[in-house]
């Protein structure tokens, strides 16, 4: 999500238009759900809305006719249908897709892109508002977007009966669409989505596969470690690097209920360290590297200083889905998984 607000900036800084395209309603299965964005130039596609027949016609249409016409539109794909199944749109289901042509000349659009680049980037509450008319058969789109205790960015066309104090407030979107429905008007509340903030303790091996992975998928990721050659942004690129004088030494680190612990320190003592610092700390999710084995020695140990198992009992450990995992690559893999499977309950 980030690299799509992110080459929407940088098009506009350029004074490139493009097409935004982004999925409003889903029914049963479909390739990707509510939220799946990307944009579309004449010659690169960033993002995706799932991929396959859907994904592939909404590119084609982008560049034959929003392109071109620089008019809003709504695909809408019936991917039960005969016909969906002789077109190869056969995963079931029902989505829609909007298309909105984004003007470089547009000031608005400039600073709707940047200001979600900054939401992402600093894990700010923010959603877009998207307001659809369909008045006279035809379609026309406004967008704003809410960045929570910030304000509200764009503007919705004349005629629009949500006053801008309600887009501060999904609920009251909503009952303003129960009014407006039959006057063919609807909004759509698309909440930016923020994967959150990683803190992982050590930086070997593993470390530098799981950063490459949760990098990928957006996470903002901080590498601690007591050794500054495997703690720096040259062998951890995109993200931020900690070199702490031991891990009894870890400093007051911001944690709230999207943060995501990982101990992946290259001893024991390191991570029994980490683990009395972090386990009493309300992060979503906290992970220790080992055996079980090992486990067991390190919570006996910490039991013995004070620490309340129950807590212990709750740590993930050892870390990752159990695939079979061999390689740093492979253990990166199966903690990402667990990660997502956390993060999506």
């Amino acid at each position: 999500m980030q690299k799509v607000f992110e080459k929407g900036k940088e098009l506009l800084e350029q004074g490139k238009s493009f097409v935004y395209a982004a999925i409003i309603s889903k029914k049963g299965s479909a390739p990707s759900d509510v939220g799946a964005r990307m944009i579309v130039t004449p010659c690169e596609v960033t993002g995706t809305i799932g991929g396959g027949g859907v994904e592939a016609d909404v590119i084609e249409y982008a560049r034959k006719q929003t392109l071109t016409d620089k008019k809003a539109a709504i695909r809408y794909y019936n991917l039960n249908s005969d016909e969906a199944a002789v077109s190869e749109f056969i995963c079931g289901g029902e989505t829609e897709v909007m298309l909105l042509y984004i003007d470089a000349g547009d000031k608005d659009n400039h600073e709707i892109f940047a200001r979600a680049v900054d939401a992402v980037e600093h894990q700010k509450k923010a959603w877009f508002v998207y307001g659809i008319n369909n008045e006279n058969g035809k379609s026309h789109i406004s967008v704003v977007l809410n960045v929570d205790n910030e304000g509200i960015f764009g503007r919705f066309e004349e005629g629009s009966n949500v006053k801008r104090e309600m887009l501060a407030n999904p609920v009251r979107i909503a009952i303003q669409e129960e009014a407006d429905r039959e006057k063919g008007r609807r909004y759509v509340v698309d909440s930016l989505e923020n994967p959150g903030r990683m803190y992982l303790f050590g930086g070997g091996h593993v470390s530098l596969e799981v950063a490459k992975l949760a990098v990928g998928l957006d996470y903002k990721v901080t590498v601690i470690d007591d050794r500054q050659e495997y703690s720096n942004t040259g062998r951890f690129p995109g993200c931020e690097c900690l070199t702490v004088g031991s891990f009894d030494e870890i400093p007051d680190l911001e944690i709230n209920s999207n943060t995501y612990i990982l101990i992946i320190t290259r001893g024991h003592a390191g991570d029994k360290a980490a683990l009395k610092w972090a386990v009493d700390r309300k992060a979503k999710y906290l992970g220790m590297i080992g055996s079980k084995s090992k486990r067991d020695r390190i919570y006996d140990m910490l039991v013995s200083e004070g620490i309340d198992r129950e807590r212990l009992n709750a740590v993930h450990c050892p870390i990752g889905l159990p695939i079979g995992a061999k390689t740093p690559q492979e253990i990166a893999v199966s903690i990402m998984a667990e990660l997502i499977s956390e993060r999506r309950k």
